[in-house]
């Protein structure tokens, strides 16, 4: 996403969300879903459209909608006066002047069609992927990517893995009633002991299946004898009676996992795709054998009659690729995500993030995020801006 602020104070949003068909569907059976609630009008947040947005609770077993809702999307609060938001863009590059501060954005429509907006301020929001990629685009003056003097754009990529451990109880424990979020979660290893044999640690979240799919998901590893016929039987009949212990990774920034370009694999708009080279450290894998085992005790101790370990998950956590500091030659942006090579350029999202923590980061981000928004807004007398 890109924020792009023009000299007349309007804010347009460029916001690339996925079609209706890439979401998929399924019907599943016994698990009670909500109708919507409350419905809002689309014209009070996008300005032009007619059309009626439903909100409300949804199934987070993939059920489908109601027929009652026509879109499984929930809009954006009413954007601020003179705010534009244009969906289904991708930006292209960003550009920038003469004398290096950045004048607006390139962005491609879903036809096709190249526009550009100026702006006298860009606010940068693609995370660790997206923002790494388009400010390598931003080539025109600068052949490494734009703000990349430190050289550390792209690089020292985190993605949180998470371990995970099942749970299957003798006991029925409902596990498709109430949400499907972490109903307990534990900081006990969280932080460094270095008894344990590794740095940092893992956040655990105590968590219900999603069904027999996700159970069999996380079972892909497992000899395909123990998940089909008579075995799927069993796991379907310990599904609602399983929880999974999961574990937050600590991964730590390294410089070889990192994020480039590719142009062998252009997206459709014919922008270069993205590679990732992103290998394991042996101190992630010691920290993943200890929490493992730590999750099996924990299941054993409360009376699970089978436990089952789960192959490493992705969290979409991606971070750390723009990193944040004081030194621009360790570092991409300042303290509130100021580029320090463009001072009208600032990165609102988790590749700022120099460590990644081990809990999820989305409420750092949103931190961070209004810290450089309030700083933005104290300092606009002062911002540098494009002639």
């Amino acid at each position: 996403m890109l924020r792009l602020c023009a000299s007349d104070g309007a804010v347009t949003w460029v916001v690339q969300i996925p079609s209706p068909r890439e979401i998929v569907a399924r019907r599943c059976t016994g698990v009670p879903s909500r109708r919507p609630n409350a419905s809002v009008s689309a014209s009070q947040s996008c300005g032009n459209s007619a059309a009626t947005w439903a909100t409300g609770q949804w199934c987070w077993q993939s059920c489908s909608p109601p027929p009652a809702s026509p879109s499984p999307f929930t809009p954006l609060p009413r954007t601020a006066a003179g705010a534009t938001l244009i969906t289904g863009a991708r930006v292209a590059r960003i550009t920038v002047d003469r004398r290096g501060l950045a004048n607006g954005a390139i962005w491609i429509d879903v036809d096709g069609n190249e526009h550009r907006t100026e702006a006298n301020a860009v606010v940068l929001a693609g995370n660790g992927i997206g923002t790494p990629r388009i400010l390598l685009m931003s080539d025109d003056q600068h052949p490494e990517g734009l703000t990349n003097s430190s050289g550390l754009v792209g690089k020292n990529l985190m993605t949180h893995p998470v371990c995970s451990v099942i749970g299957m109880y003798d006991e029925e424990l409902e596990a498709w009633n109430g949400p499907a979020g972490q109903l307990i979660y534990s900081m006990e290893f969280a932080d460094t002991d270095t008894s344990r044999g590794f740095l940092r640690g893992a956040k655990w979240a105590l968590m219900p299946p999603l069904g027999v799919l996700h159970v069999l998901d996380h079972l892909r590893d497992h000899p395909f004898d123990a998940r089909w016929a008579g075995k799927l039987h069993e796991l379907a009949r310990y599904t609602g009676r399983s929880m999974i212990w999961s574990g937050v990774i600590d991964d730590l920034p390294e410089e070889s996992n990192a994020v480039s370009l590719d142009p062998s694999s252009a997206d459709s708009s014919g922008l270069p795709g993205v590679k990732v080279d992103y290998r394991r450290s042996e101190n992630t894998d010691r920290m993943v054998e200890f929490m493992n085992a730590r999750m099996i005790e924990a299941h054993e101790a409360a009376g699970a009659s089978r436990v089952l370990t789960a192959p490493l998950t992705e969290s979409g956590h991606l971070l750390g690729t723009a990193r944040m500091g004081t030194d621009p030659s360790s570092s991409v942006v300042d303290a509130y995500g100021r580029s320090h090579d463009v001072p009208n350029l600032f990165i609102v999202d988790g590749s700022v993030m120099v460590t990644g923590g081990s809990v999820n980061p989305t409420a750092a981000i949103a931190a961070l995020s209004l810290r450089s928004a309030t700083h933005i807004a104290d300092t606009a007398r002062d911002q540098q801006v494009p002639a």
